[in-house]
């Protein structure tokens, strides 16, 4: 099964060369390999929670989440801080605030719904070296 989005990236933006982002090296072919969902800091976790689970399903797919390190105990995330001079950072850090991995289908899957959002209520989008930011607005 091949999306809308995933056949325009096929058939059209791979094969023309004045669509390609690197112009130094023409013979590269851009890819989409996976999709990086990090949450807005200072929203809520309910709302974090509720945004991530609406997401799976659309993708039909769970999140990767982030491994954990050694030192992690009871939904704390022990990082360490070489700017305070210590070496473990005691700043909580929630299951659902940390940045999930939409791979394969499901991320194309995932960016065909999106864009139509995205465009259907003209959100800003910011394109960067090796990645595009959707701002969205919580209520």
């Amino acid at each position: 099964m091949m999306f809308p989005l995933h056949f325009h990236y096929e058939d059209i933006l791979r094969q023309d060369l004045l669509l390609k982002l690197n112009y130094a090296n023409v013979m590269e072919v851009p890819g989409s390999f996976e999709i990086r969902l990090v949450p807005k800091a200072g929203v809520s976790d309910f709302r974090v929670q509720f945004w991530k689970l609406a997401t799976e399903v659309l993708c039909g797919q769970i999140f990767i989440r982030k491994s954990r390190g050694p030192d992690f105990k009871a939904g704390k995330s022990f990082r360490s801080n070489p700017f305070l001079g210590s070496k473990k950072d005691t700043g909580y850090v929630s299951n659902f605030s940390r940045q999930s991995v939409v791979r394969g289908h499901g991320m194309f899957n995932f960016l065909v719904r999106i864009l139509t959002v995205m465009s259907i209520l003209d959100y800003p989008v910011e394109i960067r070296e090796n990645s595009i930011q959707f701002a969205m607005e919580t209520e």
